[in-house]
């Protein structure tokens, strides 16, 4: 599986790649209002006065950053090029998957799948339990430990461990932007990488979220939507070729008697 990302044409998301960064976005500027996580917390009056929600707040939250991606063996992903990219007027970059997975390992981020669901995690429950496997723990964090002013003792075996309740309530708000309803997003097969309180010293603030450089190389391929403006797909054709990029075009197309992209080589 590769990951991808797919932008609209403008100025920004072509200064993005010719700068050769990503962006990762504050939560409350998506396009799913329960990536904010507020709607889902808020649901919950017990976990809210047992964290002191309403000191915590908002604004706390937008101090993570959010970058998406998709996987799949090609950028065929019908819904993600009307979505996101203006229905093939924008384009889609490809990741080399060594390169990206080096490069948030060395500063202490995670690739992690969406955990796709058809309820949210009942906040009011002690004994609701969470984890994010690419994080490699080897426990659970239960709310209850959320709700601990201090240590929580772990014993699992004959390992003992200790998680501060400020831990778990971060590692719980990092699970929350993980959690996605099923029904309307399990097409996209979404990956985040997010940076929350542990920024990397390398990321540079924005209003709106961070970003960060990537190496080179990690940009493999561009593909260029069907009906891109003549003046972005010039624009492209240059920057692809200054940071050395294979570029491709996406076109909708029946095939084979179903609804497909054609990829074809530049």
């Amino acid at each position: 599986m590769n990951y991808y990302k797919y932008y609209s044409a403008n100025k920004l998301s072509l200064n993005t790649l010719r700068n050769n960064r990503i962006f990762f976005a504050n939560p409350s500027l998506l396009n799913d209002s329960f990536d904010t996580s507020a709607q889902v917390i808020e649901a919950y009056p017990t976990f809210c006065r047992k964290i002191g929600w309403s000191a915590y707040g908002v604004e706390n939250l937008d101090k993570h950053g959010i970058f998406s991606m998709t996987q799949g063996e090609i950028p065929n992903n019908r819904h993600l090029w009307s979505l996101y990219a203006g229905n093939f007027t924008g384009f889609a970059i490809e990741f080399r998957n060594d390169i990206l997975e080096l490069f948030a390992n060395n500063h202490d981020l995670c690739i992690t799948s969406v955990q796709y669901v058809d309820h949210p995690l009942d906040l009011d429950n002690q004994n609701s339990n969470f984890s994010i496997p690419e994080r490699k723990e080897p426990y659970p964090y239960y709310i209850s430990y959320c709700w601990s002013k201090g240590k929580v003792n772990i014993q699992i075996s004959n390992d003992e461990y200790v998680v501060t309740g400020e831990k778990a309530l971060e590692r719980l708000f990092e699970y929350l932007h993980l959690q996605k309803d099923a029904l309307i997003w399990q097409v996209e097969q979404e990956a985040r990488i997010i940076i929350a309180n542990s920024v990397p010293r390398q990321a540079k603030r924005l209003k709106t979220g961070y970003y960060m450089t990537l190496p080179q190389g990690c940009i493999s391929k561009i593909y260029i939507g069907r009906y891109m403006e003549n003046a972005y797909k010039k624009r492209l054709k240059k920057i692809a070729k200054r940071l050395m990029i294979e570029m491709y075009e996406a076109e909708p197309k029946v095939l084979n008697g179903t609804w497909d992209v054609q990829i074809t080589k530049l």
